[in-house]
């Protein structure tokens, strides 16, 4: 192998910030937007703003992860929708819609992304993820460090903690995380490093295109990559730029790859605020702060609203139009209209963003370890802060993430900053979240971008890294709290689940998990959400019960519509069933919850039978057949929509069993 230098010593460097050319960033990009079209064809219209200079549109459509984009549908210069109507409801579609562009004799190709789809289906099991915390922090954060993790389980990750020292040999920590990862690589999905964690360093790269920037860079990929052997560290290249850093010598710890050799198969995602000098709080200190307001964000305290404030310092730079990659990720994100542009003839946007809060920020312009022209600098973060949670941020020097008071890391020393990337070279491919898919799952979406999605210089490199925690997601929202288990005294082994409601205006109704143990896997005991806010099992584990309760909503963005889940709230319970007496005591029972529009009817069924559930009304008569075949023993749940019938007393009957079970229900209208 050699290394791959030629792949990244650029003619031109990014400090060059004033060239000037007609065309903008905003020309590379088409910003897509889309809206959910409900009524019968259900469809998805995706628009984006008109292009006078445009001669041409190419849309493509593909399942969400599919091997080919597939035959183009042409539509002419002056588009600016598209609707599709062979859509399948709760199915998920990744988009691609490219444009040509004629500016003066410069033709463009300009590209934009959407993931998309309608009511597409919650989800409930994220996943297992690896939380390695630097042990500098275990006993003096072990309150917050235990809250993150309760937040995680309730977020339906399960997780597996190890704390590691920060002077400990990277090979080593590798070998923990690939030791998790290989018992169960099915599973295993997330990294989250927090703290001071040994960084890996590696390549023969300079993405920022300095002569004196060249050699190794920070490189979290290597925790994440499983495929490719041990990387090697049997070069050297004598030309090294200034940083002692950044130098790579054969055997010295620093590894050979400048690309990633083979599939990143983690999200990862970094919290380090170490060497931060510019903020007044200690490392410590800034690290509690990131676990509280990650906490706040999960949990609907810390918002901000669906808006997005662009600054671009570097314009159309010869093509690569790194402020693409904002205008092209935000559209969907946010909407069209909710970009905000920075004028940058009017200084940078520290003013702004320290006065208004938003929930994604781009910022680019010349750069160095601590800022960047147009979008401040990490002193400027630390007296004014910045307002928003997600950012994307580039320029010189500061991709190189390891160094004092890096800028790339300052959004997160802020009161606001949860998640930054360095986008730019390469483009990040961030527009998953509008869909509610993680943090993390963009940034391995990035590192694996291998053609799937527009790239330019230094894709596919070892630098890619997000700082901030991978797992969070873009629309959280206030959750059920105070989750009580106890034990029903009128149905022997058995437990009585209550709760408080979120305020959260829009919600259907809970979901229930329950699990053997508190740490592990939870499934879901409740196949359509209750719009109660109790819950009795009738038939739980034997000793140890773990339950998360958890709200739900369809959430409507500019990328389509999900059921979105929020945080949960988890208690458990033990010794209410023992010695596995549940299973010679279960009784079959027929419950009625009155919901929103009518009522839930609930069969506990004890043992397999062939069974008829039917309403019927007073005088007898059948008015709907709920179910009618062959049913194992179990919990069944049905759905009687009662907007269609007259009020009045009905009747559900269960026929099958070893006596018919009846329930009385009262409709009124």
């Amino acid at each position: 192998m050699k290394p791959l230098k030629q792949l990244f010593i650029l003619t031109i460097l990014l400090s060059l910030s004033t060239l000037s050319f007609a065309q903008v960033s905003k020309d590379a990009a088409v910003q897509i937007e889309v809206t959910v079209i409900s009524t019968p064809p259900i469809s998805l219209a995706l628009h984006w703003p008109a292009d006078a200079n445009a001669t041409g549109y190419n849309v493509y459509r593909r399942l969400k992860g599919a091997a080919s984009w597939g035959a183009a549908k042409k539509l002419p210069a002056n588009s600016s929708l598209y609707t599709d109507s062979t859509v399948i409801l709760g199915t998920r579609y990744e988009y691609r819609v490219s444009k040509t562009v004629k500016i003066g004799t410069t033709i463009i190709t300009a590209t934009g992304y959407t993931e998309s789809g309608i009511s597409i289906p919650a989800v409930n099991d994220q996943g297992k993820l690896i939380l390695l915390v630097d042990k500098t922090f275990s006993d003096s954060l072990k309150t917050e460090l235990t809250r993150l993790e309760e937040d995680l389980w309730n977020d339906g990750w399960q997780v597996i903690r190890h704390d590691v020292g920060r002077n400990d040999k990277v090979p080593d920590v590798k070998a923990i995380i690939a030791n998790d990862y290989n018992n169960d690589p099915d599973n295993v999905k997330a990294l989250f490093i927090f703290g001071h964690v040994p960084v890996p360093y590696s390549g023969f790269l300079n993405p920022d295109g300095h002569p004196d920037h060249f050699g190794a860079w920070p490189a979290d990929v290597y925790y994440g990559e499983f495929n490719s052997g041990d990387w090697t560290d049997t070069y050297t290249d004598t030309s090294s730029g200034r940083r002692p850093a950044n130098h790579n010598i054969a055997g010295d710890g620093k590894f050979d790859y400048s690309q990633i050799p083979d599939v990143i198969s983690l999200m990862i995602g970094r919290v380090d605020l170490s060497d931060m000098s510019s903020f007044s709080k200690s490392e410590k200190e800034l690290l509690k702060q990131y676990l509280d307001k990650d906490h706040n964000f999960r949990t609907g305290i810390l918002t901000a609203p669906p808006r997005a404030l662009l600054e671009d310092s570097f314009g159309y730079f010869g093509g690569e139009a790194f402020a693409s990659s904002g205008w092209r990720n935000l559209a969907p994100l946010v909407g069209v209209d909710s970009i905000k542009e920075f004028n940058t003839g009017s200084g940078n946007w520290m003013p702004v963003i320290s006065t208004q809060p938003f929930l994604w920020a781009y910022g680019c312009g010349g750069g160095w370890d601590n800022g960047a022209g147009g979008a401040g600098s990490t002193g400027e973060f630390a007296g004014s802060g910045g307002d928003a949670i997600f950012m994307m941020l580039f320029g010189s020097y500061f991709g190189d993430w390891n160094t004092s008071n890096n800028f790339l890391r300052a959004p997160l020393a802020t009161s606001y900053g949860l998640g930054c990337a360095w986008s730019g070279r390469p483009y990040w491919e961030l527009f998953p979240m509008g869909l509610g898919e993680p943090l993390g799952y963009c940034a391995r979406l990035t590192q694996n971008n291998g053609g799937d999605f527009v790239y330019n210089f230094a894709a596919a490199g070892v630098h890619i890294a997000l700082m901030g925690d991978p797992t969070l997601v873009m629309h959280p929202y206030v959750p059920p709290t105070s989750l009580s288990v106890t034990s029903d005294a009128q149905y022997h082994n058995s437990a009585k689940l209550s709760w408080q409601p979120s305020p959260d205006k829009n919600i259907l109704g809970y979901n229930v998990y329950r699990s053997k143990s508190p740490t592990g896997i939870y499934e879901l005991l409740t196949p359509s959400p209750i719009s109660s806010l109790s819950f009795d099992d009738k038939s739980p584990f034997v000793d140890t019960n773990a339950y998360i309760v958890r709200a739900i909503k369809l959430e409507t963005t500019p990328s389509g519509s999900y059921y979105n889940l929020s945080a949960g709230t988890r208690s458990v319970i033990s010794g209410i069933v023992k010695n596995g007496v549940a299973n010679n005591q279960q009784r079959d029972d027929l419950q009625v919850m009155q919901t929103i529009n009518g009522a839930e009817i609930i069969l506990h069924k004890s043992n397999s039978s062939y069974m008829t559930i039917a309403i019927y009304d007073a005088s007898g008569k059948v008015i709907k057949t709920l179910d009618n075949r062959v049913l194992s023993a179990g919990v069944y749940r049905y759905d009687w929509q009662t907007s269609t019938v007259r009020s009045g007393i009905y009747f559900v009957r269960a026929v099958g069993m070893q006596e018919p079970l009846i329930a009385k229900i009262l409709v009124v209208q």
